[in-house]
């Protein structure tokens, strides 16, 4: 997956202890929302920081985030299945679907003893489809056409850098 993982976060995974759990977390905005919904992969409600160092609460909520697939369209799809999701989330969701302005959605790693930062956070992207049966909800996140962004991100323009200029 093409995402911001730290290098101390990686070596820190391979060596955690068992008892140590990696705690995937979604977070949700709108317009239409007073305040970002936060979910948290887990049995039990999370506090954690974000980026900011801003102390947040993820409501548990199990869900299943399918990694996206690599291909030449350069648009990759992360796919999250929420399975029993209540009426009230169903509903919530089917609501924001119909409206035009984007949901943005943010998702984050932590290590279960280390709750000061994120140890991962994936490219924010958008729900670009939701579907909503019976027995569960699928929302499909796109992060932009991550194939046309430019490398290096920073672009060396001779306004900026005139040494690139005789």
């Amino acid at each position: 997956m093409n995402d911001l993982m730290t290098e101390a976060y990686r070596e820190a995974c391979a060596h955690a202890p068992s008892d140590v759990v990696d705690l995937l977390t979604m977070e949700l905005n709108h317009a239409d929302l007073e305040a970002p919904l936060r979910f948290v992969d887990d049995h039990a409600d999370l506090e954690a920081k974000i980026e900011t160092g801003e102390t947040v609460t993820y409501t548990r909520f199990a869900f299943e985030a399918v990694e996206p697939e690599v291909n030449v369209a350069g648009q990759p799809e992360l796919s999250i299945t929420i399975d029993g999701a209540s009426a009230e989330i169903a509903q919530l969701l089917d609501g924001l679907s119909g409206s035009p302005d984007p949901v943005s959605v943010v998702m984050r790693a932590y290590r279960s003893d280390e709750l000061d930062a994120p140890g991962r956070r994936l490219l924010p992207g958008e729900i670009r489809h939701i579907s909503i049966n019976t027995t569960q909800v699928t929302l499909r996140i796109g992060f932009g056409e991550i194939a046309n962004l430019p490398f290096p991100r920073e672009l060396y323009t001779p306004r900026r850098f005139p040494g690139l200029t005789r």
